[in-house]
């Protein structure tokens, strides 16, 4: 009857049948902590916020401009330059901050309601 055969990493010695370690075996290295790169997505850049802030400025255009429009203003500036988009979505078809918003990631959405009010 033949032995059972020996655990991965070892082998059979011929002379005594014992199963001996290959010495084969591989160190364990530490796993690097990184961030998942769903979650912090990519910035839209400059010229594309300079882009929507002046779209969002010619629509309030006609109003008479007050403080406080002045302030949801650079708020939105400001959470646009905050917000994150997944790698794959092109950013040159976005022309409104709404619009903006609705495709940005969900942490940053998060992160952002209470600064600009729409949660």
């Amino acid at each position: 009857m033949p032995k059972p055969r020996c655990p991965n990493g070892t082998r059979r010695n011929k002379k005594t049948g014992n199963c001996e370690s290959t010495g084969n075996t591989k160190t364990k290295t530490k796993k690097r902590k990184t961030m998942k790169r769903e979650l912090l997505g990519k910035k839209m850049p400059e010229a594309q916020i300079e882009r929507i802030m002046t779209t969002e400025k010619w629509q309030y255009i006609k109003k008479l401009r007050t403080k406080e429009e002045e302030e949801e203003y650079e708020k939105k500036k400001k959470a646009l330059k905050e917000l994150r988009f997944d790698r794959d979505l092109n950013l040159a078809k976005i022309y409104t901050f709404n619009t903006a918003y609705e495709n940005a990631t969900n942490t940053t959405k998060h992160k952002l309601g209470v600064l600009i009010g729409k949660e």
